[in-house]
């Protein structure tokens, strides 16, 4: 049997009689460290306990000083076996945890006897009333984890000054270097006091030791934030679709901010093009506020929540990562991209033909094109390479031509689509991206139509004043301007 102990936050004013009976006649017993309060008592109360402080020395980090305080607990398995821990000697305990998984595994019966939260002590010494919205972590973990702004988040086992500075550039991300927080430490080793400081003064304190914590206080207003995560937008996403809130974003729907959408992806795909990372970071802004709008008009409409866009995507990409999540294998990008189709096949009970419908709806002709083509190609319907696709332009080319001087308008189009198709086909075996290529194209013709029409402008004369001889001079030299 294995018991995990809580000795309370400080000295033995936080040790329950039960745990203290357990910790005397348990067969082994041992406290995560011998450096808190308690531990002198319960030597005087003739507890004999083994420490794990000598592996806090020698461990590279928390996760491997916590495998380690697991394998020696357990090596101990016959008889009453006892861990006891400063606190209340739950899970929120990272070294409880990882000992509690650790125990699971092996089979081995676990109970707990819990002590005074230091959190309570926290709470009630910074005189905060928000148990409600309140989360409890030690130093070590708060670097691993989501802090929320907008909760009361108490942070234990300060030990040091480094730790402390740490800490502070953590919630220096999270929180403006001006902000109050609550400094709690113990002075007699049991009770906690508390003091107001700002955050930049963290790691100015005169005294840092285990039982060293803070509490951030929340911040509920928006405008009194300087930093603001996924969750604070969709805040902001409520409060402007709220009654009372902003009159255009409470009548926006679906269909009459769908173009945004789109518009916002290009402008993104623009900044990659130009590779500029800060115009990058403030598109992609700009994509997942759509996402949040449309997610705040589904829930609107009793349709769904942005908590099922994403689940659905989480879900998706563990699916579908079968190399990762699975059994199956991938060495190269095309290994990943084989087993990416095949499960989306096989979820989607679906022929290739139906693939492929499903795929280009709603995409740009160009961008449709390639992934139908990208869909036959995984079944080997394809090129050798990308010389072998150009032979067919030339065949389309000439058919175009035939066409076009027959003057049959519709046969026209559908050569004409024949022939960007095999454009795009060319195109893609080449890895160009053949939407990117056009815009690409469309921007350099504007550029140089700009030296034209600057000469044209310049000259005093007017667009008919000129040949097509000339304006074809115009060209040519705008090409190497």
């Amino acid at each position: 049997m294995l018991t995990i102990i809580g000795l309370g936050y400080g000295g033995e004013g936080g040790l329950t009689l039960g745990a203290l009976t357990k910790l005397k006649t348990g067969d082994v017993v041992f406290l995560r460290t011998g450096e808190c309060s308690v531990a002198g008592f319960l030597a005087e109360m003739g507890v004999r306990f083994r420490t794990m402080d000598d592996l806090y020395e020698s461990a590279e980090d928390f996760d491997r000083l916590n495998q380690a305080i697991a394998e020696r607990v357990l090596q101990k398995t016959d008889g009453d076996v006892v861990y006891a821990v400063p606190g209340a000697g739950n899970a929120s305990d990272s070294s409880v945890a990882a000992l509690m998984t650790a125990a699971e595994n092996a089979g081995l019966p676990v109970e707990s006897i819990s002590g005074i939260s230091y959190a309570d002590a926290a709470l009630a010494a910074a005189r905060l009333n928000e148990a409600k919205n309140c989360r409890i972590l030690s130093c070590s973990d708060a670097a691993q984890v989501y802090l929320d702004s907008r909760s009361v988040n108490i942070i234990t086992e300060i030990h040091s000054r480094a730790a402390a500075s740490e800490l502070k550039l953590r919630l220096m991300e999270i929180l403006s270097d001006e902000a109050e927080i609550v400094f709690l430490s113990a002075s007699d080793g049991e009770t906690l006091t508390a003091r107001r400081i700002r955050l930049y003064e963290l790691d100015q304190q005169e005294r840092y030791d285990h039982l060293t914590g803070v509490v951030t206080l929340p911040i509920k207003e928006l405008t009194a934030l300087e930093h603001f995560d996924f969750l604070h937008l969709v805040d902001l996403m409520d409060l402007l679709r709220a009654p009372g809130g902003c009159p255009w974003d409470r009548e926006q729907t679906h269909d009459s901010i769908k173009q945004c959408l789109i518009e916002e992806a290009y402008e993104s795909v623009e900044a990659i093009e130009d590779d500029d990372p800060g115009k990058l970071a403030d598109e992609l802004g700009d994509v997942l506020l759509q996402v949040v709008f449309h997610s705040a008009i589904a829930a609107d409409r009793g349709e769904f929540t942005w908590r099922d866009v994403t689940e659905a995507v989480c879900r998706k990409m563990i699916l579908r990562h079968t190399h990762i999540f699975g059994s199956d294998k991938a060495q190269t990008a095309d290994d990943v991209r084989r087993n990416w189709e095949k499960v989306k096949n096989e979820n989607a009970h679906e022929t290739v033909a139906q693939a492929m419908e499903r795929t280009r709806k709603g995409l740009p002709s160009l961008m449709g094109a390639t992934k139908v083509q990208n869909k036959a190609a995984l079944v080997g319907f394809d090129f050798a390479d990308a010389a072998d696709a150009f032979l067919r332009i030339r065949e389309e080319s000439d058919e175009t031509a035939a066409v076009l001087r027959s003057g049959d308008a519709a046969a026209l189009a559908d050569e004409l689509g024949d022939l960007l198709f095999s454009v795009v086909n060319v195109a893609r075996l080449s890895g160009v991206q053949a939407e990117i290529a056009l815009q690409k194209a469309t921007d350099k013709f504007i550029r140089r139509f700009r030296y034209i029409e600057d000469h044209v402008t310049g000259s005093g004369k007017r667009w008919e004043d000129f040949t097509p001889a000339e304006l074809d001079v115009l060209w040519q030299e705008a090409k190497k301007a």
